[in-house]
C-alpha cells in the first residue's frame, strides 16, 4: 500500500541541507544547479543524500570542488559570502580582522610595519616612566 508522507532520514530537502550546512537555501540551490554539490532535482524540488553531502563536506568525493584547490581570490570571495551568511546582525559588513586579511599582501605588510613603528615610538617614550615606576620610591602607608 502506498503512503504519501514517508519519512526518509537519509534524504534531505533543499531546506534541510541548507540548515545542515548552516547556509542559505539560495547558495545550496546554486551549488546544486552548477553541479558543485551532490543532489538531484525531482520535478520542482531538490533531494540530497546525507551520505553524499557528508562525503562532499569531508572532501572524499573528487567529483566536487575542494576549497583548498580554489585560487586565493576565489577563496576570499567564498569566505566573504560565508561570513555574510553567518552574520545576521550586519550582513553587509566584515570584521576588521577579515577586512585586513582581504587586503593585498603588500598593503598588509605596510600596515604592520607602520604599527610596529608606532609601538616602538610608544615604548621609547615611556621608558623613563617605566624606569621611574620600577625604581619604586614607595611609601609604606601602613607604617605611619
Amino acid at each position: 500500500m502506498y503512503q504519501q508522507n514517508l519519512v526518509f532520514p537519509n534524504v534531505f530537502t533543499l531546506e534541510e541541507v541548507a540548515s545542515y550546512l548552516k547556509i542559505s537555501t539560495e547558495i545550496v540551490e546554486g551549488l546544486a544547479q552548477n553541479g558543485k554539490i551532490p543532489g538531484r532535482k525531482i520535478e520542482d524540488s531538490w533531494r540530497f543524500l546525507r551520505a553524499a553531502i557528508d562525503d562532499w563536506l569531508t572532501g572524499q568525493s573528487s567529483k566536487f570542488f575542494n576549497v583548498q584547490q580554489l585560487p586565493a581570490p576565489d577563496k576570499i570571495r567564498l569566505l566573504r559570502v560565508l561570513v555574510e551568511e553567518l552574520d545576521t546582525t550586519a550582513p553587509n559588513t566584515l570584521s576588521p580582522q577579515l577586512e585586513f586579511m582581504c587586503l593585498p599582501l603588500s598593503e598588509r605588510h605596510r600596515i604592520m610595519a607602520q604599527q610596529a613603528e608606532q609601538m616602538t615610538a610608544y615604548y621609547q617614550q615611556t621608558t623613563s616612566e617605566r624606569q621611574f615606576w620600577q625604581a619604586g620610591d614607595f611609601e609604606d602607608e601602613y607604617s605611619a
